[in-house]
C-alpha cells in the first residue's frame, strides 16, 4: 500500500466518524448507533527501510518523530504497532 493510499484511508475514516458523532437521529448509510472502533495497526515487514516507514507515519498520520520511531520499534520488535485508534459512541442527548 502506497502512502496516498494510507492518507485517503485515514481521511476517509475521519470523515466517516464525524458524521457518525454528528448524526443524532441516526446513522446514515445503515451504520448502527452502537459503538464502533478503528485501529490503524503498522506490522512489521523487511521491506520497508526504518526512514521510509518514519518518514510515512510523520506525514500522513501526522505524528511527531518520537511517536512515530515508538510504533515503528513496537513493530519492529512485536510484530505490529497500533498507530492511532478512532473510538466512537453515538450519544442519545
Amino acid at each position: 500500500v502506497d502512502a496516498s493510499e494510507c492518507h485517503d484511508f485515514l481521511s476517509t475514516l475521519k470523515d466517516r466518524l464525524l458524521v457518525a458523532k454528528n448524526d443524532k437521529n441516526g446513522m446514515k448509510d445503515s451504520i448502527s448507533n452502537d459503538a464502533f472502533s478503528y485501529r490503524v495497526v503498522l506490522y512489521n515487514d523487511r521491506f520497508n527501510k526504518r526512514a521510509r516507514v518514519e518518514s510515512i507515519l510523520m506525514n500522513i498520520a501526522n505524528l511527531d518523530k518520537t511517536e512515530a520511531n515508538r510504533i515503528m520499534m513496537d513493530a519492529h520488535t512485536k510484530g505490529s504497532g497500533v498507530v492511532c485508534a478512532f473510538d466512537s459512541s453515538i450519544d442519545d442527548d
